[in-house]
């Protein structure tokens, strides 16, 4: 592919990034906004800008923002398909305010810690002043400088969509009609780089078509003169660094290991791919999305982001521009919309991939695990009234041999003891109790999200877990809500408490091989943890029938052990957790970018912790209790 991206364009984009970063630094955000719209014009583009404010919880003033964008009218074509090039204002980098002005990243001391993208918007108004003046594009290109990180771009395809979001107040876009298909983000903070990354994780584990990924990785893979191609970045690897060969204990016989399987430096490969599916399943854990590209996804645009790590050389807008529009070109080729390639895969490297049909077993065999095991409490109920209800009937047919199950109207026809009619009827699975219990345990999820959604998203960074008093009175409802639930199934009449345990337990197993089958091709990092915690909690709950100490005793453990891996109880025991685990930050500054994220971005990571693993939780603890209780 002939490239026209050349000296004179990069002299361009050195301009726009020298200006833009003494706009940046007097912090004048009008003078920027006008720079930017007058920037665009200039190139022939009709510039337009879109203000909106997000209203969150907790905060007196909303998150107001202006995005830019604009859109080039490509000769000879319909407009009814177009490709978007966007840019965010703040970057994916994370660092300490800058010291000494003229530096690059320049991180403005606002306490956002993020860095000003000044050469991403740079490359980007360069190259929509060079593509706008190709005449053979055969769609129209969309250029968006969106404010903040993701809160501008989420702002504007929302309203580009015609998406409602009713925390969200914005201005309408004015030049909608055009199917994007593809999308390439610009995440350039500093003056030179090393290596550049792909972020390709959407919101809530979305992915893009994986032809996306390969097509950057071919074009930086042909170049000779084209940088090192890694994924995540190195910024966001943080924990996982401990994954490499010289970090391994010294009885590992890694020359052995490289020389006999995986050949030179194999093991540093094997390990990096590690690192950067751990790095995968991190994201998708949290349903929070790498770039403003995963804002796009959910709207089936295939889109990715171009990340240049800080680093003192020696690639810069040359080898960047150069990749941008080569893959501009690409998509511009497209006949039709990706398809035909993955859309689930965790990606080992930028030219390695894991499919689906590989990793997808691991919850879903979990899921089946739990569904025999409550297909088994199940059976084992039935077999445990046949043998009560005839051990009763016996009593009245001593010389009738047993042929088949008794029935309530047979033995009400032996027996006129209404004692003993009742004692009949009450090894009966109790379905409705059991699925009343269920409505409440879900309906106590439900409130736990109330909560959650009117917390404000400072308050446990501002106060502390401690003294944040919507997240105390969710720890109360989940450790009061499975013994008041207990207490009440006591006196309950129509049937066991043993009956009602077994019957509770195998509709708790049931309900969660169900839910983790659906969510594992939705979510794969949550529907595994999810699987892995109900396995190591709620699998190994047993039916025992002595009565004893010991076995009360057990089912307490059992039910605590279940109490402590729910949501509350696993955010109070993250607060012991090393911080280098956690990305260097602590845990109230997570649970704030949680409820940003459920707040701005829509994600719905909370809905499934509180509506789905939650409501499970509770379920099993109750079933614990009632069988310490018969």
């Amino acid at each position: 592919m002939t490239l026209s991206w050349s000296m004179d364009q990069v002299l361009v984009a050195n301009r726009i990034s020298a200006e833009l970063h003494e706009l940046a630094k007097r912090g004048d955000k009008e003078a920027c906004i006008s720079y930017l719209v007058n920037e665009l014009r200039s190139y022939g583009l009709n510039a337009h800008t879109q203000a909106y404010a997000y209203y969150v919880p907790g905060s007196d003033e909303p998150l107001r923002g202006v995005n830019i964008y604009a859109r080039s009218h490509t000769p000879q074509i319909d407009g009814r398909e177009a490709l978007l090039l966007a840019a965010s204002w703040r970057s994916h980098w994370q660092g300490n305010a800058t010291s000494d002005e003229m530096e690059l990243p320049f991180v403005p001391d606002d306490g956002q810690r993020r860095a000003i993208n000044v050469r991403g918007i740079s490359l980007l108004l360069a190259l929509a002043k060079h593509t706008s003046s190709i005449p053979f594009w055969s769609k129209d290109l969309m250029f968006v400088i969106s404010d903040g990180f993701l809160d501008g771009m989420q702002a504007w395809a929302t309203q580009y969509f015609g998406l409602e979001q009713p925390n969200l107040d914005a201005e309408p876009i004015l030049c909608t009609g055009a199917q994007i298909w593809n999308a390439l983000a610009l995440d350039y903070p500093a003056d030179s780089f090393s290596s550049f990354a792909f972020l390709f994780e959407g919101r809530d584990g979305l992915l893009p078509n994986l032809d996306t990924v390969n097509t950057i990785s071919n074009i930086a893979r042909s170049d000779l003169l084209s940088p090192a191609v890694e994924l995540h970045g190195l910024s966001t690897k943080g924990p996982l660094r401990f994954l490499r060969a010289n970090a391994l204990p010294s009885w590992v016989p890694v020359a052995w290991i490289e020389r006999k399987w995986l050949g030179y430096n194999g093991v540093d490969r094997f390990l990096v791919g590690w690192r950067n599916i751990l790095a995968q399943l991190r994201l998708q854990l949290a349903g929070h999305p790498s770039g403003i590209h995963g804002v796009l996804l959910p709207f089936h645009v295939d889109g990715v982001t171009i990340f240049g790590e800080p680093a003192s050389g020696p690639y810069g807008f040359i080898e960047l521009g150069r990749i941008s529009e080569s893959t501009m070109r690409s998509f511009s080729n497209l006949l039709e919309r990706l398809h035909h390639s993955q859309f689930f895969y965790l990606l080992a490297s930028p030219w390695r991939f894991v499919q689906i049909g590989v990793f997808l077993f691991v919850p879903l065999f979990l899921a089946a695990a739990l569904t025999l095991k409550g297909i088994a409490v199940w059976s084992q109920l039935g077999s445990l009234r046949q043998k009560q209800r005839n051990a009763l009937r016996r009593q009245y047919t001593k010389s009738v041999p047993l042929l088949a199950e008794p029935t309530y109207d047979e033995f009400a026809q032996l027996c006129n003891d209404e004692e003993q009619r009742a004692r009949f009827r009450s090894y009966d699975r109790p379905v409705i109790m059991v699925l009343l219990l269920m409505g409440v345990c879900h309906g106590i999820g439900g409130v736990i999200l109330a909560l959650l959604s009117r917390t404000p998203i400072d308050c446990a960074a501002a106060l502390g877990l401690g003294s944040c008093r919507p997240l105390l009175w969710i720890l109360l409802c989940s450790l009061l809500s499975p013994v008041i639930m207990a207490c009440y199934a006591r006196f309950w009449k129509g049937a066991t408490l043993l009956s009602l345990a077994m019957c509770l337990h195998a509709f708790t197993l049931l309900n969660a091989g169900m839910v983790i089958s659906v969510l594992a091709t939705l979510n794969f990092a949550q529907a595994t943890t999810m699987a892995l915690l109900l396995c190591a909690t709620l699998y190994p709950v047993c039916v025992l029938h002595d009565r004893s100490f010991f076995r009360s005793a057990w089912y307490l453990l059992q039910g605590i052990s279940l109490v402590l891996v729910s949501p509350p109880i696993l955010t109070i025991a993250a607060t012991f957790l090393p911080r280098a685990w956690l990305s260097g930050l602590d845990v109230e500054h997570i649970l704030r970018a949680a409820l940003w994220d459920f707040h701005v971005l829509r994600t719905s990571m909370l809905h499934i912790l509180c509506l789905g693993y939650a409501p499970m939780i509770l379920q099993g603890a109750t079933a614990c209790l009632l069988y310490s209780l018969s």
